[in-house]
């Protein structure tokens, strides 16, 4: 398994939106690295401590493009509804059930005034 860059970042994000954003996971060379039989997860908790049980989202995913390297997260905006500041973790466990943390770092949902499109 190649090495991935693990990434440390601070998401504010508006209460009652949708939240996706398509990753493209490479070699070290460059090539997109094939993820077939990968599995993600998204956890957003309060507390760094909680089981995945007790968070506020966790949720599996699977690559949308395997041979691509491509894997889309998302979370309706349903599920993003209470304010405040969370803990945000992205985790993948590759083909041969290797564990890796991709992202880690803060997910602040915050009420925004409604403006017209």
């Amino acid at each position: 398994m190649a090495t991935y860059p693990y990434i440390v970042d601070n998401v504010t994000h508006p209460v009652g939106d949708d939240w996706s954003v398509v990753v493209t996971i490479k070699d070290t060379d460059g090539s997109p690295r094939n993820l077939t039989g990968w599995t993600f997860w998204v956890t957003i908790t309060k507390d760094l401590t909680w089981d995945d049980s007790d968070a506020y989202f966790h949720k599996a995913y699977t690559a949308t493009n395997p041979t691509s390297g491509e894997v889309t997260l998302s979370i309706s905006a349903d599920k993003l509804m209470i304010p405040g500041s969370y803990f945000r973790g992205i985790k993948a466990k590759s083909a041969s059930g290797t564990r890796t943390t991709l992202v880690s770092g803060t997910f602040d949902l915050v009420s925004v005034p409604t403006k017209a499109l």
